[in-house]
């Protein structure tokens, strides 16, 4: 399987009003631990002149054995 940490966001515009933005995210919880890896997009709508978070998903990427 690919490395997934180095993907690069993406992001989709579906309107001038609304954008969808697709990205992979890495954390760690303890140096000695794996990161955690997730495939996420996060979905945004402009209401009254500001960008607002109106729906986010992450799909958690199994860890390498």
């Amino acid at each position: 399987m690919a490395d997934l940490r180095h993907r690069r966001q993406r992001l989709i515009a579906l309107s001038s009003d609304h954008a969808i933005l697709v990205y992979t995210g890495s954390a760690y919880r303890d140096e000695d631990e794996p990161a955690f890896i997730a495939l996420m997009s996060s979905v945004y709508t402009r209401h009254d002149g500001t960008w607002r978070l109106a729906l986010y998903q992450q799909t958690p990427v199994p860890a390498q054995p």
